[in-house]
């Protein structure tokens, strides 16, 4: 009866009225029984071959007959033998992970780290690296083609600039505490969490991690041994419970930087250790401030802080899903985003009491094209610090300013100021736009810091503007766009968005102002193909009976600031299309 009924239901799915709700019921089907057009069930496991690589690094498998499998961890030219997870889009295809390998691919080398099976942080670590860079750009060709539409796609995406340094590139570093053995009498360890398991836990202090810097290994075999040593560790610093929110030690996050000084030529390190105290008695503080101070004698750890934990819990468990405990979106910090934007603290406490800093000062200092930036405990900057110099040159050539100082830059999403402040010296104005409270005043900082005076920042959730914030200029029908007391008409936008891309309402915004060029910056090529799409539809749209400016995309750089990963840092260069009815004026 179940499969008459299944099979009707994609009769019906012939109708595009119909087709999304029955692919939504069809995919609860899915998980329990075996449809016709579905070759293997969830907990089956396959032997396949995997011929590409889907956006997000998973290979894509073929059973045969030509059903789809997204394999976690399957490289093209790799057969493996792989656990399905997964039915999804009604039983259009299915997910796995890879259990074995039964035949190498081509392009495989040996990985320099021994955790790399169980880590999952560097999914790539085992393939050639020249392999990595076509993978990507690969990935990037297809989703400006298939996203974006953009028919020459594979002539417009550049060839992909590789990484100056492909091991111990990462500047900053998060682990996470978890127990080890009972309830009772568990050790605190820590370590890196496989890829989708917020339970699981790799630990890497013995030989450290490939990403990090040495000194940041010294750091973790330092913090660890302090453990150890510990006779009544388990009870004066417990884990922390994500699920209940009791105990103490959270993580442990390693903030790199090159050091001045008397360690010319080294790495300073800032140590963050996010912890519950606030219910804690005396001994476990007293405990806590020795751990702290014991990491503080380490040559070149230049601060360490206590970033404050809300002794509630952060995970709920979610029914139906492949992992059993998922974030509820509680916690220290809310949701932070790759690119250093967040949502705001749970707690209603002020920002400031969030942050204690236990020894040294409050900032970490990074160069980047001769700007020092110095970076706050919860301010954003790029993981990888040489790759960050290709990145904003990029930028800058994207930009393609007269170098007269003539143009104003609008720089959205900018975190510290990263861009906009590389850039200051060759406009004549930058504007920068960022939520994140300690990001902003750090941006102002740098910028009084390093005696730019062309740059002004202000906070603000770019997700919540509006239209009422545009205002028009009758003499050359162009608008402009207000902060505060700051009317900002901008020849150049740079944004920077999270994984997510931008707010519909802040493409509608950018289209209205019909800025000549806008640069987009993206660690998700996927939602940045969307936004592009968006900003490039030649339909004849208007908002508030005003025509919105049309764009074209001229260029698209992608940059590997992630190495072993298959994530991809992307530049689009989008150029005003003319237009008869008022925007070729703005200049």
């Amino acid at each position: 009866m179940l499969f008459v009924r299944r099979a009707a239901i994609h009769s019906a799915c012939r109708s595009p009225v119909v087709r999304t709700l029955s692919h939504r019921y069809t995919g609860i089907k899915a998980l329990s029984f075996r449809a016709p057009q579905e070759p293997v069930v969830i907990g089956e496991e396959v032997d396949v071959e995997c011929t590409a690589v889907a956006f997000g690094g998973r290979g894509v498998c073929k059973f045969p007959g030509g059903f789809v499998i997204l394999c976690e961890r399957a490289v093209p030219g790799e057969k493996v033998h792989a656990r399905i997870t997964a039915i999804k889009k009604g039983g259009r295809y299915a997910e796995a992970v890879k259990i074995q390998r039964l035949r190498p691919t081509p392009y495989h080398v040996n990985a320099p780290c021994p955790h790399f099976d169980r880590c999952g942080g560097c999914t790539w670590l085992d393939v050639a690296y020249d392999q990595q860079l076509a993978f990507k750009r690969d990935q990037v060709v297809d989703v400006m083609t298939r996203i974006a539409r953009i028919n020459d796609a594979d002539r417009i995406v550049n060839a992909i600039s590789p990484s100056q340094q492909r091991l111990r590139y990462r500047n900053k570093m998060e682990f996470a505490f978890a127990q080890v053995g009972d309830n009772s009498s568990g050790r605190p360890a820590f370590g890196l969490r496989p890829a989708g398991d917020h339970t699981g836990l790799v630990e890497v202090f013995t030989s450290g991690c490939v990403l990090q810097q040495v000194v940041a290994d010294k750091v973790l075999a330092r913090c660890a041994a302090h453990l150890h040593a510990m006779a009544d560790v388990s009870a004066l610093l417990p884990v922390f419970n994500r699920r209940t929110g009791c105990g103490v030690l959270r993580s442990l996050t390693l903030r790199t930087a090159p050091l001045a000084g008397r360690c010319s030529g080294e790495t300073a390190v800032m140590v963050i250790i996010a912890a519950a105290l606030d219910r804690q008695g005396k001994e476990t503080k007293k405990a806590f401030a020795a751990l702290a101070a014991d990491l503080a004698t380490i040559d070149c750890v230049q601060s360490v802080v206590h970033e404050r934990v809300l002794s509630q819990p952060e995970l709920r468990r979610a029914e139906g899903r492949r992992q059993v405990w998922v974030k509820n979106g509680r916690g220290i910090r809310g949701r932070e985003h790759e690119n250093g934007s967040s949502t705001a603290l749970v707690s209603g406490d002020n920002n400031e009491n969030q942050i204690t800093v236990l020894h040294g000062p409050a900032t970490i200092s990074i160069t980047l094209r001769g700007v020092v930036f110095a970076l706050s405990v919860k301010s954003f900057f790029q993981t990888n610090t040489k790759q960050a110099e290709i990145l904003v040159e990029s930028v800058e050539e994207a930009c393609a300013l007269t170098g007269e100082n003539t143009e104003t830059i609008l720089d959205l999403f900018c975190g510290v100021g990263t861009f906009g402040l590389c850039l200051a010296s060759k406009a004549r104005h930058v504007y920068g736009c960022e939520i994140v409270p300690e990001a902003v005043e750090d941006a102002k900082r740098n910028a009084v810091a390093n005696r730019i005076e062309n740059a002004t920042f202000w906070q603000a959730d770019l997700a919540q503007l509006s239209e009422s914030m545009l205002c028009a200029d009758s003499k050359s029908m162009s608008k402009s766009i207000v902060f505060g007391k700051d009317v900002v008409r901008p020849d150049v936008v740079i944004v920077d968005p999270a994984r997510s891309g931008m707010d519909v309402t802040l493409v509608a915004i950018l289209r209205s102002l019909g800025i000549p060029r806008i640069v987009y910056v993206s660690c998700n090529p996927a939602t940045q193909a969307r936004d592009v799409a968006l900003l490039c539809d030649v339909s004849d749209n208007t908002q508030s009976g005003d025509l919105l400016a049309k764009y074209r995309l001229i260029s698209c750089i992608p940059v590997d600031l992630f190495p072993h990963t298959p994530h991809v840092e992307n530049i689009v260069v989008l150029e005003r299309v003319p237009s008869t009815r008022g925007y070729e004026v703005y200049s």
